[in-house]
């Protein structure tokens, strides 16, 4: 138990680290009037308090509560007052004097066991995996000594090359002994070239040999997901006024060690959605006629490459009704629209989409199954949830055994390459137009999937990424994509290879990028962008998706923008948005900047995004000398400003605006959606 106890505060102590430098970022480049990613603090804060739940930190678990709850008010608002930027700035030092059991001579039982010595951090490997890797090392020791033997005949091939240089023009040179020894030279140089070339190819192997075991060395048993899980789910039923057990399957599987690190969190929160929604209330389950107890089997398993885990409960199962009801809620669903189960069931993972009636330490804000959801697809993996076998919810998450290098497909789209992860390719095909099918109103191919002819619909890679491919002609490439249910046959331009590529840190990719996965690059360096399939099918299911990627057409040009604000902070947050999502962007930093390049000769507009207040000419101001210019009268303009007085907003609107988007309430889906509609 010490041992166990030891090992989760060294992993919650370095996950605390990390947690707390970003949040402290977050605040400092608040409190210098910059904008922070309020959702990323948020999410942060959200997955400390899980994480501390599981290390027994009650302190730091309240601290993370409190913390959360103040995040939240000032993502509603969008920015920090003075007094929250203190409190929040409170919170942190609290949260790190409660994880430092040095800082106080009083630290209870429950407070972090002092590290060791500070340094690398120590991991197990595995005797077997170890000599594995020595074994491969020796063979390319070997294969670079028989490479460096080949070289060294190359330079006696060259020496003896210079002596016949000079044997020829020598007075008295005999040509038939230069004959003869050019031709002995000649074989041995046609030897040294196959020599290298198996040389190469020896070599190579034995690097992916070594490439292979290095991995290896990563691997642990994927059962340690469930360490300290047991205790915690008995914990958070009691809190609850619960009774709960907790059942591990595993198949004995290996998996990244990283890839466990990162599966925690949303395991964690999996778990507590499993008790605070699942598992009924004794008496509740009294009357269903099921034993007091409710039973959670968590089953950890390697399936063609992706490691599984699941959590089931026996609990009443999912409620569509009150998904439904949730869902509308948040705007979600129309009321009267129809949608089947398996659509519900996925609006589980959006933001804000929760059927609990209060927050609380088990359920949440409507954010639990969404942050679960995106860390699973940082990881390129794939969340879903279903009625379980004996009735109750089931939640599983899939993603690939070792996160360092993953199969790609690369794919040319708009003149760009891409890479996408296989593990959603169901086949490689060749479009021809002649047989296409409409669906809906675009075309639309027939296709078996999963052992069935289904309609499938076909989208251009390029159109769903705001770039202009090449028209589609017969015998286009396509992939056929299916995950969960959805299909959709994605056509590109072009179709390199497979090929399995080391993954970056998505962490490194820019915000608000919702279609890249994270980056990949190749043993030549080349660094190309990894596009996530879930958001892929997303964006194919909404509205832009359908409008926004044309088929068998020539595309669309690439929409301008011009976005008028004085604040660069501002400027730079609406281009990052509109621009992850193909369009051009220009900036003006007011009104009279803005008709200069309105007005420029042979410039063309397809929208302009304006801000209110603005010095020298303010966006009022702007609007009506646009609808006032004959040639710029057509152009459609939004009014971004943080008046959201019912005056400002009717005079914004009187004279001629198309939109108006009150910062206050501003979502980049609200701004890509209005942006969608005008152009």
């Amino acid at each position: 138990m010490e041992d166990l106890r030891l090992q989760l505060a060294r992993v919650f102590a370095a996950e605390l680290a990390e947690h707390l430098a970003a949040l402290r970022a977050g605040i400092a480049l608040a409190e210098g009037g910059g904008m922070p990613d309020l959702r990323d603090l948020f999410r942060r804060a959200h997955s400390l308090k899980g994480a501390a739940r599981a290390a027994d930190q009650p302190g730091i678990e309240d601290l993370s509560h409190t913390l959360e709850g103040l995040l939240e008010q000032a993502e509603a608002q969008g920015h920090f007052g003075p007094a929250m930027l203190a409190d929040a700035r409170g919170l942190i030092d609290a949260i790190e004097d409660a994880g430092d059991p040095e800082g106080s001579e009083s630290a209870d039982e429950g407070a972090l066991p002092a590290a060791d010595e500070p340094g690398d951090e120590i991991i197990r490997i595995s005797s077997r995996h170890l000599g594995e890797l020595t074994e491969s090392l020796r063979s390319l020791r070997e294969e670079l000594d028989f490479r460096s033997a080949i070289a060294s005949n190359l330079r006696a091939t060259r020496d003896e090359l210079d002596s016949i240089r000079r044997a020829s023009i020598a007075p008295g040179a005999r040509m038939a002994d230069i004959s003869a020894r050019l031709a002995r030279l000649h074989f041995a140089m046609l030897q040294i070239a196959g020599h290298r070339t198996e040389a190469d190819d020896r070599v190579n192997r034995a690097v992916a040999a070594v490439d292979a075991d290095a991995e290896r060395l990563m691997l642990v048993p994927a059962e340690s997901l469930a360490t300290g899980l047991e205790r915690m789910t008995r914990e958070l039923a009691e809190e609850a006024g619960k009774h709960a057990r907790l059942i591990v399957e595993a198949d004995g599987a290996e998996a990244d060690r990283r890839l466990i690190q990162r599966l925690r969190d949303p395991l964690m929160q999996i778990m507590r959605n499993a008790i605070g929604h699942g598992i009924e209330a004794p008496a509740r389950r009294a009357r269903a006629g099921k034993a007091e107890e409710g039973l959670i089997r968590l089953e950890i398993r390697a399936r063609r490459g992706s490691l599984i885990v699941a959590v089931e409960d026996d609990g009443a199962g999912p409620d569509p009704g009150a998904i439904r009801a949730a869902a509308t809620r948040r705007g979600l669903v129309p009321p009267d629209a129809a949608a089947g189960e398996a659509a519900l069931f996925a609006l589980l993972f959006e933001h804000g989409v929760s059927t609990s009636v209060e927050a609380d330490h088990l359920s949440g804000r409507g954010v639990g199954l969404a942050v679960v959801a995106d860390a699973v697809r940082r990881l390129n993996g794939s969340v879903r949830l279903a009625r379980g076998a004996r009735g109750g919810t089931r939640i599983e998450m899939a993603a690939p055994l070792t996160i360092t290098r993953r199969a790609v497909l690369l794919v040319e789209a708009g003149g760009q390459c891409f890479a996408l992860p296989t593990s959603a390719v169901v086949r490689l095909m060749r479009l021809d137009p002649a047989t296409a099918i409409s669906l809906g109103g675009r075309p639309a191919y027939h296709v078996e999937v999963g052992g069935e002819a289904r309609a499938v619909p076909i989208v251009a890679l390029a159109g769903l990424l705001g770039l202009e491919g090449a028209p589609a002609q017969e015998g286009a490439p396509a992939l056929l994509i299916e995950r969960d249910g959805t299909a959709v046959l994605l056509m590109v331009d072009a179709l390199r290879d497979v090929r399995p590529l080391a993954f970056g840190d998505p962490a490194h990719v820019a915000v608000e990028m919702p279609l890249i996965l994270g980056t990949a690059s190749d043993a030549d360096g080349e660094v190309m962008l990894v596009l996530s399939i879930d958001a892929l099918l997303a964006r194919v299911r909404s509205a832009a998706g359908e409008a926004g990627a044309p088929v068998f057409a020539t595309p669309e040009r690439q929409r301008t923008i011009l976005v008028v604000d004085d604040s660069i902070t501002t400027r730079t947050l609406e281009r990052g948005i509109l621009e992850s999502h193909g369009y051009r962007v220009l900036l003006s930093v007011d009104g009279i900047d803005a008709l200069d390049r309105l007005r420029a000769p042979g410039a063309e507009f397809d929208l302009v995004v304006a801000d209110v207040e603005m010095p020298r000419m303010d966006g009022f101001a702007l609007l009506a000398a646009i609808r006032n210019d004959r040639v710029l009268a057509g152009i459609p303009v939004i009014m971004m400003t943080s008046r959201d007085a019912p005056d400002d907003i009717q005079r914004g609107l009187d004279l001629g605006a198309d939109a108006y988007v009150t910062k206050q309430s501003f979502e980049q889906g609200e701004l890509l959606a209005t942006v969608r509609r005008l152009t």
